[in-house]
């Protein structure tokens, strides 16, 4: 299992080493693709404000399901030949890629083309990508933050790496919370929020001496972040008690390199 979605209908999508499956809270159903992707591994997914359906795979393959149910290969393995790790939509409508060290492809109605180093990003190896409430996209790279600002009707990057007070090299993942502060996951230093106001990046109370492995996914909710490691399983950090609950099995199942979560 490398990840899990929930679409604008309700369905919880699992990408596995084998294909993708819905899951109605009943059954699970296996998604009919073309036969060329029948059997890869599924490494992300995405739905757009056009509801079109976005499916990566681990050998660089993008399928577009449309809302009649009608898949068209958007790239193929001989494009990228590295895994999806990410998709996200812009405010012009374009699809943003993530290939794991190729940059990243901007996807629009007539045209796809490359964002990488050589465009100003810190580093082509993109773990994760997410749009916040203006009109930024944010890359975690192994190499630290990319914010790139669409304001201007092109792409102005800013990054932001050790050297500019960020607490790791690695992001593993991105995510936002009900605020619009967009925090990081990282790969040796737990958990951070970048605070645009005084542009600086706050580790919570209680977490700054991190020993618990490398953050795969984040929760944000009200109360508490859901903390998803490789190595110490799911941990719960409560903000008022500034206190962390430890969850490394349940039952017999194994939560110690938990990749992906999903609050529904």
């Amino acid at each position: 299992l490398n990840c899990i979605y929930q679409d604008n209908a309700g369905l919880i999508w699992i990408g596995t080493g084998t294909g993708a499956f819905s899951f109605d809270g009943k059954a699970y159903e296996r998604l009919d693709v073309p036969e060329n992707c029948a059997d890869k591994a599924v490494t992300a997914f995405y739905q757009d404000s056009d509801t079109v359906f976005w499916i990566g795979y681990d050998d660089g393959s993008v399928l577009a399901y449309d809302r009649y149910g009608m898949f068209t290969r958007v790239l193929s393995d001989d494009d990228i030949e590295s895994r999806i790790t990410s998709f996200v939509e812009d405010t012009n409508g374009r699809v943003w890629i993530g290939p794991y060290g190729n940059g990243v492809m901007l996807h629009g109605d007539t045209s796809t083309r490359v964002l990488n180093v050589d465009s100003g990003l810190s580093d082509n190896f993109i773990y994760a990508m997410i749009s916040d409430r203006g009109n930024s996209i944010w890359m975690g790279t192994d190499n630290g933050l990319n914010i790139v600002d669409l304001t201007k009707g092109k792409e102005v990057v800013t990054t932001l790496t050790i050297a500019d007070g960020r607490p790791d090299f690695i992001v593993q993942c991105l995510r936002m919370d009900e605020q619009g502060h967009i925090w990081a996951g990282m790969y040796d230093k737990g958990i951070c929020r970048f605070d645009r106001e005084s542009n600086a990046f706050i580790i919570p109370p209680g977490l700054e001496e991190w020993e618990n492995g490398v953050v795969k996914d984040l929760i944000i909710l009200k109360d508490r972040i859901w903390i998803a490691t490789s190595g110490r399983g799911i941990l719960e950090y409560m903000i008022s008690s500034q206190s962390l609950n430890f969850y490394e099995h349940c039952g017999a199942i194994n939560l110690n390199r938990t990749r992906s979560m999903l609050h529904d």
